[in-house]
C-alpha cells in the first residue's frame, strides 16, 4: 500500500507537532527546574524527562519513515504535477521526484537538528543545577 499525497501531508504535520510538543515540554521542564524543592528524593520533573525522552524517540522515528518512504508518484500527485513539463521523459521526471524527495528529507532533518540543539541546551541546564543527578537522566541514551 503506498502512501497517498494525504498521508504524507499527515506525516509532515505529525513531525511538526511532535516537535512543538517537545519545545512545550522543554519549556514546562525549565520551570519545573526553577521551583525545584531539594528536599524532594525523586524530583517531580524526572517523569517530564522521561515524556521528552519519548518524544524525542517518535520525532527520530518520524523523520526516519518520512527519509525512506519509496519514491512512488502517489506521493507527489498535486505538486509534482504543477512543476513536471509534459515533455519530459520518465528520467527527467524521476529526478523531480528525488528532488521533491530530497527536499522533504532536509526539512525533517532540520526538524531533527532543531530539537537536538534544545536537548544539549536541556542537558547543559540539567548539568549547571543538579551534576549529580544529570549523568543518570543522560546515560540512557
Amino acid at each position: 500500500m503506498d502512501p497517498s499525497s494525504s498521508d504524507q501531508q499527515q506525516l509532515l504535520e505529525a513531525l511538526e507537532n511532535n516537535t512543538l510538543d517537545i519545545i512545550d515540554n522543554l519549556n514546562q521542564l525549565s520551570i519545573m527546574i526553577e521551583i525545584y524543592d531539594p528536599k524532594e528524593t525523586k524530583p517531580h520533573w524526572f517523569e517530564k524527562i522521561e515524556k521528552l525522552d519519548q518524544q524525542y524517540t517518535d520525532l527520530l522515528s518520524l523523520c526516519h519513515s518520512n527519509a525512506t518512504m519509496p519514491l512512488m508518484q502517489e506521493q507527489y500527485p498535486y505538486e509534482v504535477l504543477q512543476v513536471i513539463d509534459k515533455n519530459e521523459s520518465p528520467d527527467q521526471y524521476l529526478q523531480t521526484v528525488k528532488k521533491k524527495s530530497q527536499q522533504r528529507i532536509e526539512f525533517a532533518n532540520g526538524k531533527k537538528s532543531a530539537v537536538d540543539q534544545l536537548r544539549n541546551v536541556l542537558r547543559t541546564e540539567l548539568e549547571k543545577h543538579f551534576p549529580e543527578t544529570t549523568e543518570n537522566v543522560v546515560k540512557k541514551e
